[in-house]
């Protein structure tokens, strides 16, 4: 009873909220100024727009796992967002790789590692439960940073900015609810980045798959299979 009665109070009070922000936007001209952005340009225009959006998107997510890395002391080798690789082979170099469209998504690959003792194992754990939590957490900030830049667009007379952000804002909202739904992903050996996080601690085969696929992902070191063979066994 008492959860009814609160969750009724929530609505009501969400209700109230919702009213005052729309009858505002009516009195401030918003939905003026939202349709004179939208039709600055062509309809199909705001399907590149859609495209634009989620590459930025993903690369805010990929950054965010590449500033990551960077700040725990691992070299990153390459980052990929939808299909474009930004790779670091004596110098940074851009690739269009077609390949990677089909994940609509991306990654980060880190430079050659190696772990040979139980610490620089611990170690190298602690760094990543990091690297993969960077993630997600840069999609929030930049799903929020989006809603308040068209905001503060709408007090501006940029209708053609205004069109724009818009069309990036939803595709941003949806890739970035996908982005810490999908993060909290455990099914059939498939971790999310939050479920990655902690299937280090519980999933030990995880953990000894994961470690590996670091140490022989760029290069092949001897080194660090002879310390995992043990526990492969």
């Amino acid at each position: 009873m008492k959860k009814r009665l609160r969750k009724t109070w929530i609505y009501f009070l969400l209700g109230i909220v919702v009213s005052f922000f729309y009858v505002l936007l009516i009195y401030e001209n918003f939905f003026t100024h939202l349709n004179k952005g939208l039709n600055t340009v062509p309809f199909y225009v705001h399907i590149i727009y859609m495209f634009i959006a989620l590459f930025l998107a993903i690369f805010a997510h990929e950054m965010g796992h590449f500033i990551s890395f960077v700040k725990q002391g691992i070299k990153p080798k390459a980052l990929y967002a939808l299909g474009i690789a930004f790779v670091n082979d004596n110098g940074l170099k851009i690739r269009f790789v077609p390949k990677f469209l089909l994940m609509i998504g991306g990654i980060v690959i880190p430079d050659h590692l190696s772990i040979q003792s139980k610490d620089e194992e611990e170690t190298m754990v602690h760094k990543f439960k990091r690297v993969l939590l960077a993630g997600p957490k840069a999609s929030i900030i930049y799903g929020v940073l989006i809603i308040l830049i068209w905001i503060l667009c709408l007090f501006t007379n940029i209708y053609w900015l205004n069109g724009f952000l818009f069309t990036v804002l939803i595709v941003t909202s949806i890739m970035t609810v996908l982005a810490v739904l999908s993060s909290k992903v455990s099914r059939a050996g498939m971790y999310g980045d939050f479920a990655a996080e902690k299937a280090f601690d519980k999933d030990k085969l995880f953990r000894l798959t994961y470690l590996i696929q670091l140490t022989t992902l760029i290069e092949h070191d001897k080194e660090s299979m002879a310390y995992f063979w043990p526990s492969i066994v």
